[in-house]
């Protein structure tokens, strides 16, 4: 374990039972239990995360909560945050976790101050004494606490400068918001268990959990979920396309480090579970599409054939949820007013009347609009957006056909709108209404 560690182990702030470094703090002994972190790509654990676990002076168990409410000030919580860290590096490096990640959470006050010579450059050179390099570890910084970026955006830097990485804690509860991912830049964002315990019970934050990961990867961040504790709950973390997962569903924190490469039983059900759910999402959404996608296929086939919108828009709008058609041009701006749907029940929703008129907007900004101009012959569906005609969510299906107008031939994109009614199971179907 190295001269360090040797020499750590016989201070009086240090010692070792049942095989556990602990830290004096007080009349208090901090050790440590480690959680492990699962790479869902690679099927094995990557990393581990710090977790404190205090005893008092008769050797009874003290919750962290407990421990920092000892604490009787800034200065009292920088020495227990230091000596816990301290103890989680040793008992890491009893382990010989050589490429894993050790996830450290540290009081952004701490962080911010350096307190007790916990300074990047200072931190390195205690790390080296272990033989443990910088790149792996990983510091946390509760999100929810930061309240100072400007000094905190200098003092990640410094901590980056040397190899750390930073992780961004509990994403998602409290005052979160995006300024200080952007800001920070962290390598990872993990993301708070409420958000996966909402998303299992709610179709529609489930598919904002997966946007919500898809944005923090363009902002250059791995996506950890953490304290997931069922199956159904990892089910749906995978189906968000998260990067790393924890929690009780995978193993609960204990003493030692796990070091095995192998896939636990757990991943290899949910690789099984992931690949059967996707094949029947896959089958309920062509099922689906497939109608109004043959229908505005088949409307731009008629409208190059000469036939008036309303005339080649018929049968799509006498589907379930077909609401209105519209006709676009090669640069996106609509041609003329858009259709409706005949029978009026799906028409805009009062409140939402001053959207209706579209006559000359220009939807050249819309996915559906770009894909459709550039795969001619193939009709482009959407994912599921909020309509600007009411408060349902809908999709849109388009196709470019080639339209004649004034012995001139120039590509145009024919769109429909299908409104969505979610069910009680929380599957999207076409508004019957």
């Amino acid at each position: 374990m190295g001269q360090m560690h040797d020499a750590t182990l016989m201070s009086d702030d240090f010692r070792e039972m049942d095989g556990v470094v602990h830290a004096r703090f007080g009349p208090l002994w901090l050790g440590s239990h480690f959680q492990p972190i699962y790479s869902v790509v690679h099927g094995r654990v990557v990393g581990h995360e710090a977790l404190l676990r205090g005893l008092d002076a008769d050797g009874h168990r003290v919750s962290p909560v407990e421990v920092f409410a000892a604490c009787s000030g800034l200065q009292d919580i920088g020495r227990c945050d230091t000596l816990s860290r301290r103890a989680h590096l040793l008992n890491f490096v009893k382990a010989r976790a050589q490429d894993q990640w050790l996830f450290l959470n540290v009081h952004v006050d701490a962080f911010l101050h350096g307190m007790e010579g916990d300074m990047a450059s200072s931190k390195v050179g205690w790390l080296q004494g272990l033989q443990v390099r910088p790149e792996q570890i990983v510091i946390e910084l509760l999100e929810d606490s930061i309240d100072r970026l400007a000094p905190l955006e200098q003092a990640v830097q410094q901590f980056k400068s040397h190899g750390f990485l930073i992780a961004l804690d509990d994403f998602g509860a409290g005052h979160s918001n995006f300024d200080r991912v952007w800001r920070l830049k962290p390598d990872i964002v993990k993301l708070d268990r409420s958000m996966v315990v909402r998303a299992a019970k709610d179709a529609g934050t489930a598919r904002m959990l997966g946007q919500l990961t898809s944005l923090l990867h363009e902002c250059g961040a791995l996506v950890l979920m953490e304290g997931v504790e069922t199956y159904d709950e990892a089910l749906l973390a995978m189906d968000c396309d998260v990067d790393l997962m924890q929690g009780y569903y995978f193993c609960r924190p204990q003493p030692m480090v796990q070091t095995a490469l192998s896939t636990p039983d757990q991943l290899t059900d949910l690789y099984k579970g992931m690949d059967l759910r996707r094949r029947a999402h896959q089958r309920a959404h062509k099922e689906l599409i497939a109608p109004y996608v043959n229908a505005i296929g088949h409307a731009g086939v008629m409208l190059q054939a000469g036939h008036t919108i309303q005339e080649a828009c018929e049968s799509f709008l006498d589907l379930p949820g077909g609401q209105l058609c519209y006709l676009l041009d090669a640069e996106g701006r609509q041609i003329g007013d858009s259709v409706w749907r005949p029978d009026g029940q799906l028409g805009p929703h009062a409140a939402y009347l001053p959207m209706k008129e579209t006559q000359g907007a220009t939807w050249a900004s819309r996915p559906y609009f770009r894909r459709a101009l550039d795969a001619p012959g193939k009709v482009q569906v959407t994912r599921p957006y909020r309509t600007l005609q009411g408060r349902q969510l809908c999709f849109t299906v388009s196709s470019r056909f080639i339209r004649r107008h004034d012995c001139f031939q120039t590509p145009a994109v024919i769109c429909g709108d299908v409104l969505l009614q979610e069910q009680p199971d929380g599957s999207l179907s076409a508004d019957n209404h």
